[in-house]
């Protein structure tokens, strides 16, 4: 009887021991889990705190100038021009305008072969892609590119914008600027330069 008291006692002994590793083991566990749920917790608190800050960040104003209001009248004379870049110009151009309530994408963009491409774009989309690249150039800095783009291209358009004309051609925008032919370029250097030419 002492015998088998004692292998209960021994049974019940062991039982014990590896309840307590179990739940010394499932305590850890969970430790460990609750501090990774407070890692997760703080990123994500410092996240919302970072789109908080961009949120309440005020957004920087663009002076618009007198010319450029008056170049936004002038687009709006415009019923539809034709815009031929490069296409990754057009991908700028439309990065950036795209988000303006009034860009329209064109129903069609033509290839218009060595990587160039022809869209029409209404009037309403025009002064869409002015205030758009006004912004652009106006908020940028010097020198990273986007400056120097949109400027290009915002001059370019008020370029062809000039002298408009209800009874005159179709509104054609251009950017794609060439190195004159080998021809013009040997009749440049044997008529010299012009008078008043640096030399």
């Amino acid at each position: 009887m002492a015998a088998v008291q004692d292998e209960v006692r021994t049974q019940i002994g062991a039982l014990a021991g590896a309840l307590r590793g179990s739940l010394d083991e499932v305590r850890e566990q969970w430790r460990s889990d609750l501090g990774e749920i407070r890692q997760e917790t703080a990123a994500v608190a410092a996240a919302l705190r970072e789109l908080q800050e961009l949120r309440t960040d005020p957004t920087p104003e663009v002076q618009v100038t007198p010319g450029h209001s008056q170049l936004l009248r002038q687009a709006a004379r415009v019923s539809s021009a034709v815009l031929l870049c490069h296409r990754d110009t057009w991908g700028f151009v439309t990065a950036h305008a795209g988000r303006h309530p009034h860009f329209r994408v064109p129903p069609q963009v033509a290839d218009n072969g060595h990587e160039r491409v022809r869209a029409s774009v209404s009037g309403r989309s025009l002064i869409a892609l002015l205030i758009s690249l006004f912004t652009v150039a106006s908020l940028s800095r010097e020198g990273d590119g986007d400056h120097e783009l949109a400027g290009t291209v915002y001059q370019r358009i008020s370029e062809s914008l000039s002298g408009l004309d209800s009874d005159g051609q179709p509104v054609t925008i251009v950017l794609d600027d060439r190195t004159p032919s080998p021809a013009e370029a040997e009749g440049a250097v044997e008529e010299g330069p012009a008078p008043d030419a640096p030399l």
